[in-house]
């Protein structure tokens, strides 16, 4: 890729391979700046976020130290190389709660290998994506919103947009069996097994979309004039 964009993401990529260990109380903040010089800022700093930022423990009494605080977006936890991050949910869950007023819409949690992007106003118990950091060149999407003017992330694992979606879609299967007078447990049934699949399909189908999308953004920074090639695109012999 030879767009601004994409070259910056890569020399990211390159940069962690070479030069970060997967320390986290000696890299977790220059990798952090390289982060936000990789989404189009000048550095952390000159994006308006702040670094070990003080927050409150409430009741428990006492201080803790977000690793950053980009308010009103984001809070970013880092974690030594290798740390299973489900373990720290609960503490990204408590820094978003407390950083109050100017709450950060996004939470994320990062080992240095990983991403775990949590979205709390919408789905409390799992993260909204997962992105290695390997990846971040050719699907940016989930972190969409750390660039200089933030764009609306792509998540692959928003449950409330997918189970509103089921929820509709079983009800309307299941009424038009019985309008044919299915027997009720057999329409049941049926509606379920046509729900699973219907939603197995979209999202394969938005997961493509989704590249194709972040393909096309790529394509018009490189100033191309030949069109993208979608993701499902096969080669043809001649």
């Amino acid at each position: 890729m030879t767009g601004l964009r994409s070259e910056r993401l890569t020399d990211f990529i390159k940069w962690v391979s070479e030069h970060i260990s997967g320390d986290e109380k000696g890299e977790a903040q220059i990798f952090l700046d390289r982060l936000f010089i990789a989404f189009g800022h000048k550095g952390i700093k000159e994006a308006g976020a702040t670094l070990e930022m003080r927050v409150s423990k409430g009741a428990e009494g006492g201080t803790a130290f977000a690793d950053l605080v980009w308010k009103p977006i984001v809070v970013i936890e880092m974690k030594k190389r290798g740390e299973d991050l489900r373990k720290h949910y609960r503490q990204a869950f408590e820094y978003w709660t407390r950083l109050v007023p100017g709450r950060p819409r996004y939470a994320v949690l990062c080992n240095f290998d990983e991403f775990w992007i949590y979205d709390f106003e919408t789905q409390m118990d799992t993260p909204v994506d997962q992105l290695k950091v390997c990846d971040l060149e050719k699907r940016y999407g989930p972190l969409a919103f750390l660039f200089v003017a933030p764009e609306e992330p792509i998540f692959g694992n928003h449950h409330e947009e997918v189970t509103r979606k089921a929820a509709d879609l079983l009800a309307s299967c299941f009424n038009k069996l019985i309008t044919r007078k299915i027997e009720r447990g057999l329409a049941q049934l049926r509606s379920h097994w046509h729900v699973r699949s219907t939603l197995r399909l979209n999202k394969k189908a938005n997961y493509d979309h989704a590249n194709d999308r972040e393909r096309r953004q790529r394509h018009a920074e490189a100033g191309s004039d030949s069109p993208p090639r979608r993701s499902d695109a096969r080669e043809v012999d001649h």
